[in-house]
């Protein structure tokens, strides 16, 4: 399919998971264009290799193109995507790639409703520092890797669930971190959700392929309960386990065993307990690869972070500021229970940037919950994604949070750094967690902190 096209345009390219496809492409040999309205550091990386992209959606864009690549979040209507159906120019989505490279290549899939940007970078990340050239596609940029490499050795792909992507690979190893309901407007209720990823497992298996899952997670648990799966956890019964967890030197510590046997010492520069999960396994799945669990672990010492994973952005004033992609509750628990364990006798204070209305109107309640483990909850305007509006908004859920020192909305991206700058005090810890344009909030933060400073 794609050995027929020369020239392909990606619209929509500055997107999670597309940016990191133009650079395979681009890898191997293609001409690649894209558009999309907004800027960020993922456009630069690409500008940089030479790629053009357009800040506007315009049919000339079309002109001696092969075919188009969209992603999820353009809309039919879009003026390029009714411009090429037209003129016959093929439309491909992820799927039609990720298909066709499951043909190609050892597909290593790592999936998950949280942690899988992270799993799938510290795997790519370790088997590149053991001499591996492996192939890689991630939902964010990874330290030292980028977002997207073609390689020659396995091809690690974050699997995304939203519009049923992951669906399209046939992996020959798979991680799944947890199975925790998500996508609302696609999986209305946890049991369709649920159901997703049993097919997904069921599909790679008829196939020859490995499954490693999170034995600790309920929804593991639930989903694959009569299927045969490698197991990883902290709790006993794990085929792969983490033991002896401890902090060394502000360091995350802990013991790799499998089966039983400790294997190897593991040092994690990223915070957060979640994070030893997340390492875990990364750490079965490159066994099954070929690497040994002593050169895993000492490859993933030198990690020292993925942007947007509790990225730490600045400091001024004694004021710390770092910046999460959390955007389910679940997510947002696991950072802030993460900065109070580093950051014991610090005053935590959460921004937080609601993803889509339906999403915030089907968990409310429990965003609820996850932000009073911080000290100060400050909300922002809902970032609408697809959506235009909805039955709930900030306010609501700065209503429901209970058991904080402050409370209150902020605005949107354009006031809430403002506003936010009235509660901060000297000590404080500042996460924004957000999958918008809110990481912007705490930038502009430190901006103003050094302006009066």
């Amino acid at each position: 399919m794609v050995d027929a096209f020369k020239h392909l345009h990606i619209v929509g390219i500055g997107g999670p998971g597309l940016n990191g496809m133009a650079h395979m492409l681009l890898d191997q040999g293609l001409d690649v264009t894209g558009c999309d309205h907004i800027r960020n550091t993922e456009i630069d990386a690409l500008e940089k290799r030479g790629l053009i992209v357009a800040a506007n959606h315009d049919l000339t864009h079309l002109k001696n193109v092969d075919a188009l690549l969209v992603s999820a979040a353009i809309k039919a209507e879009n003026v390029e995507i009714q411009g090429a159906r037209q003129q016959g120019i093929p439309v491909l989505t992820r799927h039609d790639l990720w298909r066709k490279w499951s043909t190609e290549r050892q597909v290593v899939a790592v999936c998950g409703s949280h942690g899988k940007t992270t799993s799938s970078g510290m795997l790519a990340y370790l088997l590149t520092q053991t001499g591996i050239n492996a192939g890689y596609l991630f939902g964010s940029t990874i330290s030292g890797l980028g977002s997207g490499h073609w390689g020659s050795g396995p091809l690690i792909i974050e699997a995304d669930e939203y519009a049923r992507t992951f669906l399209a690979l046939s992996p020959v190893l798979s991680v799944i971190t947890n199975i925790d309901p998500d996508h609302v407007e696609i999986y209305p209720t946890r049991e369709v959700y649920e159901a997703a990823f049993r097919e997904f497992v069921t599909n790679a298996q008829s196939n020859g392929g490995q499954i490693i899952a999170c034995g600790d997670d309920p929804g593991v648990q639930r989903a694959l309960r009569d299927l045969e799966f490698i197991s990883y956890g902290i709790e006993q019964g794990n085929a792969w386990r983490a033991t002896s967890i401890r902090w060394s030197e502000s360091k995350l510590v802990f013991t790799v065993e499998s089966y039983g046997t400790a294997l190897a010492d593991v040092v994690l520069q990223v915070l957060g307990e979640h994070n030893i999960l997340n390492a875990l396994g990364a750490i079965a799945a490159a066994f099954q690869l070929g690497i040994e669990p002593r050169a895993a672990s000492m490859a993933l010492s030198y990690l020292k972070g993925i942007v947007r994973r509790l990225e730490y952005k600045g400091e001024v004033n004694d004021i710390r500021v770092f910046d999460d992609y959390a955007h389910m509750p679940l997510e947002i628990q696991a950072t802030l229970k993460a900065l109070r364990s580093r950051f014991p006798n610090r005053r935590i204070v959460a921004y937080f940037q609601p993803h889509s209305f339906s999403r915030l109107q089907a968990f409310m309640k429990d965003f609820a919950e996850a932000l009073s483990l911080a000290d100060v909850a400050c909300v922002g305007d809902v970032y609408g994604f697809r959506e235009n509006d909805g039955q709930v908004n900030a306010t609501d859920l700065v209503a429901l949070i209970d058991g904080v020192y402050h409370k209150e909305s902020v605005g949107d991206v354009t006031v809430a750094a403002e506003n936010l700058l009235r509660t901060l005090e000297t000590g404080d810890i500042l996460v924004t967690m957000n999958a918008g344009n809110g990481s912007i909030v705490g930038t502009r933060v430190l901006t103003l902190l050094e302006s009066i400073s």
